[in-house]
């Protein structure tokens, strides 16, 4: 009678034990999914605020301009950005605003010189200008006859392009029709541009995939006008 009891007792423990196991795998396992689940999501989000913090920040560096002269490390994202100072090179405060390669066809550009309002000796060739490469909206620039060492990366910084890539920089001159042909040069450029409509569209990679069809994107464009106070005065 007490070898029975004994092993009744023994199995009823060993299967209380497989039970324990059993749900401790499968509670293991929902907190992973869980786990997984959230930092995707959360992922996802992040690489879209990037993708908007981003975009707002490069149409407010062309408003109000770069201090110069101006590295990566000074764009607006690690020091406080400042448009009162005078040392900001924009569209707004441009001397002179040229779209280098503007196309009559398509009716824009994709890179925008902008000449600085100094009256500095020395510096009269200076010039900062943007254009798009390899999905990176970039800027170089000359200041007080010296050269950048290395173009700048406006937008997206050089930490984010793994995932955000701009496919679109298009530079247009609103204040006038394509039928006028004011502001045109023969070298296929418009010079002193009152109004700038920008148009830029970028996208973030918010699932890779090794198949390119199954791979998500998050598409933003973004619009603004531009206006350059010595063209308009």
């Amino acid at each position: 009678m007490m070898m029975n009891m004994i092993k009744n007792e023994k199995g009823s423990t060993l299967i209380e034990l497989i039970a324990v196991m059993i749900m401790s795998l499968v509670l293991i396992t929902v907190s992973a999914v869980g786990v997984i689940t959230f930092y995707n999501s959360y992922t996802r989000i992040k690489k879209n605020l990037d993708l908007q913090q981003g975009l707002m920040e490069c149409i407010h560096i062309l408003r109000h301009g770069l201090l110069m002269p101006a590295r990566d490390e000074n764009l607006m994202t690690v020091l406080k950005y400042s448009p009162t100072s005078k040392e900001y090179w924009s569209i707004a405060t441009a001397k002179k605003v040229e779209i280098k390669d503007f196309n009559s066809s398509l009716g824009y550009g994709t890179k925008l010189r902008l000449m600085p309002a100094i009256s500095s000796m020395g510096q009269d060739l200076d010039y900062l200008e943007y254009y798009l490469d390899d999905g990176v909206i970039r800027a170089q620039y000359i200041y007080n006859g010296s050269r950048v060492p290395s173009p700048l990366h406006i937008f997206p910084h050089e930490s984010e392009k793994d995932f955000i890539e701009v496919t679109r920089f298009e530079l247009h001159d609103a204040n006038t029709p394509l039928s006028a042909g004011a502001y045109y040069t023969p070298t296929g450029q418009k010079d002193n541009i009152p109004l700038v409509k920008v148009v830029i569209e970028a996208q973030a990679l918010l699932k890779d995939a090794r198949v390119p069809r199954d791979r998500v994107y998050e598409t933003v464009v973004y619009e603004t006008y531009i206006a350059n106070k010595y063209s308009t005065e």
